[in-house]
């Protein structure tokens, strides 16, 4: 997928001010082992982010959030993080699809939201670090 014209990139750290990025086109966002990496249309490396310092990273078109800072827009909320058994995910839209992946980028689980809330049951996957996706929004979850 790919996020082009006036879009930006937020990311938020685990510690300290989020980093936001304005980009004209970003052609690929690919987790390279313990990375992030952001590459353009043209496939050149933008940079590269450790996974275990962002806790999450946003796409949005610049028209949306026009007018709006970043403390009044929805977030979802997931926990418990780091999580054995089951994630629940609030603030989303009813019927809105939550997946998860590994850090290689394969989708390992669908679910919908009933409501605002999404409850997955993670005990299927093995120990490690995930990323969930909910529209826009991206989160790096611990399964133990």
């Amino acid at each position: 997928m790919s996020v082009c014209a006036e879009s930006h990139l937020v990311i938020e750290p685990l510690a300290g001010a989020e980093l936001r990025y304005a980009v004209q086109c970003i052609g690929k966002m690919q987790f390279e082992g313990n990375t992030t990496c952001l590459y353009d249309k043209q496939g050149a490396l933008l940079g590269c982010k450790p996974v275990h310092e962002t806790r999450k990273i946003v796409f949005s078109d610049a028209g949306v959030q026009t007018g709006m800072d970043n403390s009044s827009a929805t977030a979802i909320q997931v926990y418990p993080n780091p999580t054995h058994a089951q994630l629940i995910i609030q603030g989303l839209d009813d019927k809105q699809v939550v997946r998860i992946y590994s850090m290689q980028g394969q989708m390992l689980i669908s679910a919908t939201a009933i409501g605002c809330t999404a409850i997955v049951d993670v005990n299927g996957l093995q120990a490690g670090n995930y990323i969930l996706q909910a529209g826009a929004e991206i989160v790096k979850f611990i399964k133990q």
